[in-house]
């Protein structure tokens, strides 16, 4: 496999139909959302706390505002639950658009840059990749489903058994299962490949989502030194350009934890709030371009798992295209 080829091209297409771009923004979107619910009544919640403790030269600002806080929590504390319910509600809701605005990016990323490669077209626009993914969007938002309910169940049953190990044998178990943990990284980055795969196999050979699966595990098993160094490549590639991503948001700290800095060493702590607002208005600014960045990657990381796939399985069926038959059924007809 020509790995130069292939991120040469990838970068050939995003560059070339820039509205990849757009799908790749879209594909990052919930990455990090998580879902949760709680049982925890707090409707007798009741928040004390003895502010003298507090010394001298403690910024007045800070005792201000807990002060605050404790006076509306005791004022509010009956509803707390309710607050509360209305914040998990709200999580999910936008958990749940976050996911399908992931989806309908990953479906976009993907067509795109199949039709880009294979029809080669002047410029994509964004109505030709949306009717291209409509036919996919529902397959491909069950299968991430499965995957989701998958993942948690198996992180339950593995939890269930490290606890139980552990009660079992008063702790000792658990430095047993330290191994297994550590193994559990590369394995589940390679399971992470086989579903990369799949989910390519199904939006670019029109495939159900066992048949995906099936198909994903059957090309990453036959081409799995290949799919190893690409796999390598693309992830030291894309946490390397993450980081330096990364580098104006970590300067945009800087204010703000020098004056933390200086106020815990002189007990001054007037710049606090000055670097504070320094660093949230940085942040928020480099916000808009740190999302188009990682759309950028997105679609080149996305771009270059399609051209391997299509490498990878030159003798794919394409949907138009009638199965081989088999030396039974040549001998029947």
């Amino acid at each position: 496999m020509n790995y130069g080829k292939i991120l040469s091209r990838a970068w050939q297409v995003i560059w070339k139909n820039k509205i990849l771009w757009l799908f790749g923004i879209l594909a990052s979107c919930g990455n990090n959302a998580n879902t949760g619910s709680s049982g925890v009544d707090t409707s007798g919640v009741n928040f004390r706390y003895d502010y003298g403790t507090y010394p001298d030269n403690f910024p007045p600002g800070f005792t201000r505002f807990f002060e605050n806080m404790e006076d509306f929590f005791n004022q509010a504390s009956s509803e707390w639950g309710m607050w509360l319910s209305l914040f998990i509600l709200a999580v999910f809701v936008l958990s749940f658009a976050l996911f399908m605005l992931r989806v309908y990016g990953q479906a976009g990323l993907v067509r795109g840059a199949l039709k880009a490669e294979q029809e080669q077209p002047e410029k994509l626009s964004f109505a030709a990749i949306t009717e291209e993914i409509k036919p996919f969007y529902w397959r491909l938002f069950g299968f991430h489903l499965l995957l989701f309910v998958a993942f948690f169940v198996l992180i339950g049953v593995f939890l269930s058994i490290v606890i139980a190990g552990s009660v079992m044998t008063l702790g000792i178990g658990l430095l047993c299962f330290i191994p297994l943990i550590c193994l559990l990284v590369p394995l589940g980055w390679a399971v992470s490949i086989v579903i990369k795969q799949a989910i390519i196999a199904l939006l670019v050979d029109d495939l159900s989502i066992t048949d995906a699966l099936s198909r994903g595990w059957q090309v990453v098993r036959s081409r799995i030194t290949d799919y190893l160094v690409m796999g390598l490549i693309l992830l030291v590639g894309a946490w390397i350009i993450t980081i330096i991503f990364s580098l104006p948001q970590l300067a945009a700290l800087a204010p703000v934890l020098s004056a933390i800095f200086q106020g815990a060493w002189t007990s001054d702590w007037a710049n606090f709030f000055e670097g504070l607002w320094f660093t949230v208005a940085c942040l928020v600014a480099y916000w808009p371009v740190l999302l188009i960045l990682r759309g950028i990657l997105n679609s080149f990381t996305e771009t270059a798992w399609v051209l391997t796939y299509l490498e990878a399985s030159p003798d794919r069926n394409t949907p138009d295209e009638e199965p081989p038959l088999l030396e039974s059924e040549m001998e029947t007809a």
